[in-house]
């Protein structure tokens, strides 16, 4: 079964598959242009990330935690070398490029732990310990900006707003942030909490999906709920808007400023987002 499809970054025509059942079993790349693939690892995976110059990062199994290589394709999407990366010694579960230094990687486990290291070299920079209230969470997006590293984090466990017997207030749930802004400070390892992405009013469920594009982030909920949240330079990123619809499971970043969510009955609606603006129209 195919769990996600993604491009590679600086590679014309190569996508990453990963396969598997709950868990990741296999990563494949496929080429467009030759129509052929190759398997790049195998075994239990435990997150994969596509990174710039056509490189693909794996997080594995291993008895120390995770192990963890960097794969750089060529263009028929076979691996032309790898690099190991320094195990933190810990089972890693998100990886993510950052913006800005694109030899830079982060990685988060359920510690409140976040990992930096250095793609070329494969050091292990930095272990930052986040802090109370970032355990499980998920490393979506780092951001290099004046020598602080800003981190989008995910809140793995806060993503259900469900409490046993019912649902959480509107009151009560649009108090809970989805997603956490932290600044780092690279070299001393010390973390701040920036800002928090907060739900709208009319969000009622869990949270199923989530892409971020350059400083736009969309979330989804599972009963249809659509959310579109702008980092912006200065101030709380605001909600742009959350339509209300039924049947919404996949949302995707396309190109200049387009927007696509899948629904479950096979239906794709394609979204045009600028600025206040969004323009629907279903495929």
């Amino acid at each position: 079964m195919v769990i996600n499809i993604f491009p590679v970054a600086d590679a014309a025509g190569l996508i990453c598959v990963t396969l598997g059942q709950l868990e990741i079993r296999e990563v494949r790349v496929l080429s467009c242009s030759s129509l052929s693939q190759v398997s790049l690892c195998g075994g239990l995976v435990q997150t994969v990330a596509a990174l710039s110059k056509s490189r693909v990062v794996t997080s594995t199994h291993s008895a120390s935690g995770s192990a963890l290589r960097v794969f750089t394709l060529s263009e028929s999407g076979s691996t032309s070398s790898s690099q190991p990366l320094v195990s933190p010694g810990i089972c890693v579960g998100a990886l993510s490029p950052v913006h800005g230094l694109p030899d830079a990687l982060i990685g988060t486990d359920d510690s409140e732990q976040l990992f930096i290291w250095n793609l070329d070299t494969g050091q292990l920079l930095q272990k930052v310990l986040l802090g109370d209230g970032f355990s499980h969470v998920a490393c979506l997006r780092g951001y290099s900006y004046s020598g602080v590293l800003f981190v989008l984090l995910q809140h793995q466990f806060l993503s259900s707003h469900q409490e046993e017997g019912g649902e959480v207030p509107v009151k009560k749930r649009t108090n809970m942030g989805l997603l956490s802004l932290v600044a780092v400070n690279p070299l001393s390892g010390k973390s701040v909490l920036a800002t928090r992405l907060y739900p709208p009013s009319t969000w009622s469920s869990r949270l199923s999906d989530v892409d971020v594009d350059d400083r736009s982030v969309v979330g989804l909920s599972q009963n249809g709920c659509v959310c579109v949240w702008e980092l912006g330079r200065r101030g709380v990123p605001r909600t742009v808007r959350a339509p209300e619809s039924e049947g919404w499971q996949l949302a995707r970043w396309g190109g200049g400023g387009t927007l696509l969510t899948g629904h479950h009955n096979g239906d794709v609606t394609l979204h045009c987002c600028r600025k206040n603006l969004i323009g629907v129209q279903t495929l």
